[in-house]
């Protein structure tokens, strides 16, 4: 997208619309992320890098404005606080403890009608993931280094998102209540 020609320009600016369209939640989540990665890429790069990934993300942000502005804008005239109400869709009661989040997996009982899927990150996610932190990581170019901290230091924030530590930054950032589960 850095360097890419009107055709990448055009798929990013389609993929962030259709992201808005598609899944108001996960948008919510997906954007400030985007906006996260464009950012790093500015550090990485230089400002002028950055500017055809935010007039990417602007311009998409922007296709979709029919249906997100008048969410935003008439939450007044709907009764939006049915959505996070009841306590199983209320974050407040959503939190999971660093035993759940590094937990071993369960195995699944097929017996179970409505069976609840563990929270972990899972064991063979975070041993791939310590094996791109080996020693032989040293040896890889400067910008795999950086994305390598970038998604590390990613992981990280989200991970404790899911914990009862990050409870402030819950309660300080109003959308993030229509996000529901931590």
């Amino acid at each position: 997208m850095v360097r890419g020609g009107a055709g990448s320009l055009a798929c990013t600016v389609l993929g962030s619309a259709a992201l808005m369209l598609t899944h108001n939640i996960t948008a919510l989540m997906g954007i400030p992320l985007l906006v996260g990665y464009v950012l790093f890429l500015t550090r990485l790069y230089g400002l002028r890098a950055s500017f055809r990934p935010l007039l990417a993300l602007a311009l998409g942000i922007s296709l979709a404005t029919f249906f997100w502005m008048p969410a935003l804008l008439e939450q007044d005239f709907v009764q939006v606080h049915q959505l996070y109400l009841p306590r199983d869709f209320d974050y407040h009661f959503n939190f999971i403890s660093l035993d759940q989040l590094l937990s071993p997996p369960r195995p699944v009982d097929p017996a179970l009608i409505n069976w609840i899927a563990p929270v972990s990150l899972g064991w063979i996610p975070l041993a791939f993931a310590l094996v791109g932190w080996s020693p032989l990581g040293a040896l890889l170019p400067r910008e795999v280094r950086a994305h390598r901290w970038a998604l590390s230091l990613a992981l990280l924030g989200l991970a404790l998102m899911t914990l009862p530590v990050s409870l402030p930054f819950w309660e300080r950032v109003p959308l993030l209540r229509f996000i529901q589960f931590p």
